[in-house]
């Protein structure tokens, strides 16, 4: 009987299924004459198809007469005509009296935890329940647990943080804030000056830590409080920093030294070189036999150094024609560093690597195609008559002695000595010869060569075509030594090309062709140089090519060989003499075309 009464109790008045609401298409009529709730209840939840739950335990009777829009209106009619409450969740309707309708909503309940900020939860527990009758609030510690449905957590937070913000306003509040750049002994006068009704303490630890203590209502403190981290957040960037810069395309040395002018306030310094290990050295054990010097390594070399224009050597062409060793730039210590380490305050060494990154950019490159045409026509002309004749000598010899009558030349062949009737003595046969010339050569070369070379902006080139002859000198030492050196002498064409990439395209050219060539040897076997050379700057544009002539060696040797005496008669004379002539002409030209690569394309190709 009791299982019975507690089912009439509860009752669905309503398929829990369908839990959306739909607008009835015209007002509900509402005609109840001692009707009990629950009976009403139901016929409201089944014309408007809305999920109703009836939690009460008594029978009770209503009478009504009414039209209302909505069923929530026609619940509000039910709920206030039979003296009960209600409450919503979601789209169920919860209707019982006021003193189970706490129960009733258990089932619907979450359980929240709430912790005042300010104020004690003690003292906020009974205002919570007073607020929110139909919620079951408890207190642990300075927590406060509340069950109840999820509209009243949402209102018990909304009362805690109001109880809190006039609890604030009532009392006051202590904060410490910690500075990690600016001193307390300048920031606390600041923060004063803008909150006069704040009591602002500063305080520094052994470790000179400063800190700000804030006492004061609580709204104020938290606005000083983020006052004075913006202030110390502002004086850090006074602070002295160390920050690196890793160098693309410029050198450690050069970065120093414009930081000084540039930035006088950051102090920049070389980061370490990478390490490489010592070069490994040939020294075989045939190398401990050698009697002599023979040069700077163990295969010889050159070790003399010219101090002309970049392309001087030793010997009688000083100063044009050596090596080219002039246009390479020393290496400074720190070149090969690939960082700098930049020290100062945080503001100026950000601003000096931001600099840094805009003029550390990688340098154009030209290349640079050199056509270089030489042409030597050469006439030799031997006419005449050419007398050989082989010593009258004698020696020391029996008859019969094999000799070479012309030790210095061939035109005898080797013969026996002839008897002269005195000892052991005999002499060289006698022997007479005459060629007659007439010989014209005429011969004219023309060597074409076509080098590229390719050279960074501001950069320095070098093209060499030609020979290197290397000679034996031999100087005396002390004690009677002598030092043995084999001298190295490039001879041919050599051009030294410095381009500079101007910000409008055009391209500036320091060209230096040097043309040299061995005139001679003399005793030591050492050989004197002629050189033709021309220098000029010029300004070309991009693809353009310069011509560079006038590079001239005109030779002509004439030679006379005669007969003493007899080629001085007349008319006859030119039988006894042999004229012959040489007539060399060399012509150098030399064409120099710039093309500045495009890096950016995707083939790198030329402009």
């Amino acid at each position: 009987m009791k299982l019975k009464s507690l089912a009439l109790s509860l009752i669905l008045v309503s398929t829990l299924g369908h839990t959306q609401l739909s607008k009835p298409a015209r007002p509900i009529p509402m005609l109840f004459s001692s009707t009990e709730v629950a009976q009403a209840l139901k016929a409201i939840g089944l014309r408007t198809r809305t999920n109703i739950i009836y939690a009460g335990k008594s029978k009770i009777e209503i009478s009504l007469n009414a039209t209302v829009a909505t069923p929530h209106e026609a619940i509000m009619a039910i709920v206030s005509a039979a003296g009960l409450s209600y409450r919503k969740v979601g789209d169920l309707y919860i209707v019982a009296p006021s003193t189970e309708l706490r129960r009733a909503l258990e089932p619907y309940a979450v359980r929240a935890h709430l912790t005042p900020q300010v104020g004690q939860a003690s003292d906020y527990a009974p205002r919570l329940q007073n607020a929110l009758p139909y919620a079951t609030v408890e207190v642990t510690g300075n927590e406060i647990t509340l069950l109840a449905i999820m509209e009243d957590v949402e209102r018990a937070r909304e009362i805690i943080d109001k109880y809190d913000e006039q609890e604030a306003k009532s009392r006051a509040t202590t904060d410490v804030v910690i500075l990690r750049q600016g001193k307390a002994s300048v920031v606390a006068p600041l923060v004063s000056g803008l909150y006069p009704t704040l009591k602002v303490t500063p305080s520094t630890n052994d470790k000179g830590v400063g800190a700000i203590a804030l006492v004061g209502p609580l709204d104020q403190v938290r606005a000083a409080r983020s006052t004075t981290e913006g202030l110390d957040s502002s004086m850090a960037n006074d602070a002295i920093v160390f920050k690196t810069y890793n160098l693309k395309y410029t050198s450690g040395p050069v970065v120093t030294d414009f930081l000084k002018q540039a930035a006088p306030s950051v102090e920049a310094f070389i980061g370490p070189e990478p390490y490489i290990p010592n070069r490994a050295l040939f020294n075989p054990v045939s190398a401990t036999l050698s009697t002599g010097d023979s040069g700077d390594g163990f295969f010889g070399g050159g070790s003399g150094s010219g101090n002309g224009n970049g392309a001087s050597g030793i010997g009688s062409a000083q100063g044009n024609a050596g090596g080219q060793q002039g246009i390479q730039t020393p290496v400074r210590p720190g070149d090969r560093a690939k960082m700098v380490v930049l020290k100062g305050p945080v503001t100026d060494v950000d601003a000096a690597i931001k600099l840094l990154a805009d003029i550390d950019r990688k340098p154009k490159q030209v290349m640079v195609e050199v056509n270089v045409v030489e042409t030597s026509p050469l006439n030799d002309s031997n006419i005449g008559l050419q007398y050989n004749w082989a010593p009258f000598d004698f020696i020391e010899a029996p008859a019969g002695w094999i000799v070479d009558p012309n030790p210095g030349g061939t035109a005898f062949t080797r013969a026996p000595t002839r008897p002269v009737g005195v000892g052991q003595f005999s002499r060289v046969p006698w022997n007479f010869r005459t060629i007659l010339n007439a010989m014209v050569t005429r011969k004219e070369a023309k060597i074409l060569a076509k080098p590229s070379v390719y050279v960074v902006d501001n950069g320095q080139a070098s093209v060499f075509i030609g020979d290197t002859i290397r000679a034996r000198l031999v100087t005396s030492g002390a004690l009677g030594a002598q030092n043995v050196t084999i001298q190295s002498f490039p001879v041919g064409i050599i051009l030294l090309i410095s381009p500079r990439v101007n910000a409008d395209g055009n391209i500036t050219m320091h060209v230096n062709p040097v043309v040299s060539t061995v005139t001679s040897l003399d005793a030591d076997g050492i050989p004197n140089t002629s050189a033709r050379e021309a220098e000029t700057t010029t300004i070309v544009k991009n693809g353009e090519t310069v011509v560079i002539g006038g590079l001239i060696r005109d030779e002509d040797i004439k030679t006379v060989q005669e007969v003493p005496f007899l080629s001085k008669l007349p008319f006859v004379g030119e039988l006894f003499k042999n004229r012959r002539r040489v007539h060399q002409r060399n012509d150098i030209i030399v064409t120099i075309t710039p093309h500045l690569i495009d890096d950016e394309s995707p083939e790198g190709s030329k402009g």
